[in-house]
């Protein structure tokens, strides 16, 4: 598990999820990697809106992500 990360996908984006797993798995990575790269491995679209904390922080698409690190990815959403 030395190159793997926590992912949490929320709401509509666990469509995302690799097969067999729940909302929440760990993710094998080469890195150095980038939130963008986590996000094309999962096959989310750069145009589907998320907002991505890592290990608790938001964050863009161009932050670093580290070998044990969590990273949660919401759906942004808009209401009237």
């Amino acid at each position: 598990m030395g190159n793997t990360v926590a992912v949490k996908l929320n709401l509509t984006l666990q469509k995302y999820a690799p097969a067999g797993e729940g909302s929440a798995f760990a993710l094998e990575l080469d890195f150095p990697c980038a939130v963008a790269d986590v996000l094309s491995r999962l096959g989310i679209p750069e145009q589907e809106p998320v907002l991505v904390t890592l290990n608790g922080r938001q964050v863009l698409a161009d932050a670093s992500v580290q070998a044990g690190d969590s990273i949660k990815i919401f759906p942004l959403l808009a209401g009237g």
